[in-house]
């Protein structure tokens, strides 16, 4: 897209890294280096990213070199008021981004949670300013917002807001929706499509001869040679800390499932459907990406994973392999 498109902004709404899996504290290790070698021209810092705490991310090098933004001046005074004086890195209050004669502003209106859980928001007087400001010295303003927040919604179409960036809660992309003079874009949020949009400015507004696609990140799109490295010292390290959970796992694994072998004796019938359907080979599904290994996709391929008693490997229950009749 960069050869194609040598104006190319790329962009996120944030919330890229992870707060569920076991696995989450390696995984936004390499969500952040992976994010590095796309190089984004700014990303939007969401209370999501902030899971483990702002120190976490204040205090890692590789983190703070990727293009931040938090308008929300809670970020700043959470992460001074933790550092020495020696480490006051700040994150952006917003982003400008030039590519020919246009002079982009980003800007993200996240909330943010204290010590004591209590939700810190920007003050939208305060938002409305900076947009003006940049908007009155000509730039091209574009708002992220968290997902689910509507709170803004009420700034569609003013003549300081040209894009509003609102997250979806699943993978799909909405198409974009034009109201007065602000463009309404609705990204999906599990990083499974790429949404392009080619914006033609004409006297500092954005024309109607938009055009906008989605690219589904699937097996049509090869990997790039350059982030081979990167996935392949990533399984390796997810497998490397699945083992060692595996080894603690095996020395306290008493039967308690009793596996499609089971279920067969009485129901040979039901069986037989169940050995034709994608189910009864889900786990060779995961084999053939390299994620046999990985307690992020294991959960929903085998049976009883992280229970007692439930699947550990395949070399200790193979017989717990795939979706089973237990699974349910």
């Amino acid at each position: 897209l960069r050869t194609q498109h040598p104006n190319l902004i790329l962009l996120s709404g944030g919330g890229l890294l992870d707060d569920t899996s076991p696995l989450a504290k390696l995984k936004n290790q390499y969500i952040i280096s992976g994010l590095i070698l796309q190089k984004y021209d700014a990303i939007a810092l969401q209370a999501k990213d902030l899971s483990f705490g702002i120190s976490m991310l204040m205090q890692d090098s590789d983190a703070l070199s990727l293009p931040w933004v938090a308008t929300n001046p809670y970020a700043n005074e959470e992460a001074i008021n933790r550092h020495s004086e020696k480490n006051k890195t700040r994150i952006p209050s917003d982003k400008t981004i030039t590519r020919g004669s246009i002079t982009l502003r980003f800007f993200n209106s996240a909330n943010y949670q204290n010590q004591q859980g209590e939700t810190i928001s920007l003050p939208k007087v305060v938002l409305i300013e900076q947009l003006k400001a940049a908007k009155a010295n000509g730039h091209f303003t574009i708002l992220s917002v968290e997902e689910g927040d509507t709170s803004h919604h009420d700034l569609v179409g003013k003549s300081f807001l040209d894009i509003l960036m609102t997250p979806m809660r699943d993978e799909y992309f909405k198409d974009p929706v034009r109201n007065g003079n602000t463009l309404i874009l609705s990204p999906g949020n599990r990083g499974m499509s790429l949404g392009v949009i080619q914006l033609t400015v004409q006297a500092g507004k954005i024309s109607d001869s938009f055009i906008h696609n989605i690219t589904a990140l699937d097996n049509a799109i090869e990997n790039a040679p350059r982030m081979d490295t990167w996935y392949e010292d990533y399984n390796k390290a997810v497998e490397e800390q699945y083992q060692e959970n595996a080894a603690r796992r095996i020395k306290h694994a008493d039967p308690v499932y009793a596996s499609d072998q089971t279920c067969k004796t009485c129901h040979s019938k039901e069986h037989e459907i169940w050995s034709q359907t994608d189910h009864s080979k889900a786990f060779a599904d995961l084999q053939k990406v390299s994620k046999a290994f990985d307690p992020a996709c294991i959960g929903c391929h085998v049976v009883g994973f992280d229970d007692d008693g439930g699947f550990i490997n395949e070399f200790h229950t193979p017989n717990l392999k795939n979706v089973q009749c237990e699974s349910c």
